[in-house]
């Protein structure tokens, strides 16, 4: 890694943080500066997806009545046609665990998930019981795991795919800490607070490249429930939206 591309690696985990002052923040600079790959059209060949370039601040104001807004749930995003939705949040994932945290001691602590995804493997999780990669399908924003327990940490993975790459607001929320990474870059990466979940915790504008980007998201649960959220602004109403 050249020292410009370190220097967007590191600012790309700097603006990953959680803040609650600035709760919309674009990444997507420092992603593609990062990645650099040759399957992304040249800047002047991107889109953005019916009216859905907003700035942070644009954001930032819309934040707080997510909730409100109309919504479906899939993992295909498509320039042209489809339903008229603003928001789709991702249905369909993989999740393993859980992973031992006893008292959170392991909030940072790497578990294999975090170097390889292998849907196959099984590892030993929490209390010396093996886990394994489980289908999780939802009709709702809220992603659950099947066996949630207190002191825990869980993966979940999916891919997404894209028929132009584009730069595109996400939002993220979860019960408890979590963290994001689009295809191994970080986008996401909460405080440490214990907290409930909220469809509206935060917002990352984001690069997708053309095709399939893979996702992992890592959830915590301190105690009492877990669940974990990712929805990405399709379309928009008001001016530019349609």
């Amino acid at each position: 890694m050249d020292a410009k591309t370190s220097e967007a690696m590191k600012e790309l985990v700097k603006k990953a943080q959680e803040n609650p002052e600035q709760r919309a923040v674009d990444v997507s600079p420092e992603m593609r500066a990062v990645q650099k790959t040759t399957q992304e059209p040249p800047p002047e060949e991107r889109k953005e997806i019916k009216g859905a370039a907003q700035s942070p601040e644009q954001m930032s104001a819309q934040v707080f009545k997510l909730a409100d807004m109309k919504y479906d749930v899939g993992r295909k995003v498509v320039s042209e046609g489809g339903a008229p939705v603003e928001w789709m949040f991702v249905d369909t994932w993989y999740v393993i665990g859980p992973f031992p945290n006893p008292q959170r001691i392991n909030l940072n602590t790497k578990f294999p998930p975090e170097t390889v995804i292998n849907l196959s493997a099984t590892y030993p999780g929490k209390n010396g019981k093996t886990v394994a990669w489980e289908f999780l399908q939802t009709n709702r924003a809220m992603c659950v795991p099947l066996n949630g327990e207190d002191y825990a940490i869980y993966y979940a993975y999916t891919e997404l795919w894209f028929d132009e790459a584009v730069d595109l607001w996400i939002t993220i929320g979860s019960d408890d800490k979590a963290n994001v990474w689009i295809n191994n870059l970080p986008v996401w990466i909460s405080g440490d607070q214990l907290k409930v979940w909220r469809i509206n915790e935060g917002m990352r504008k984001v690069h997708f490249k053309k095709g399939v980007n893979k996702v992992l998201y890592r959830v915590e649960n301190g105690w009492n429930a877990v669940a974990f959220s990712l929805g990405i602004q399709v379309t928009r109403t008001g001016a530019g939206g349609k």
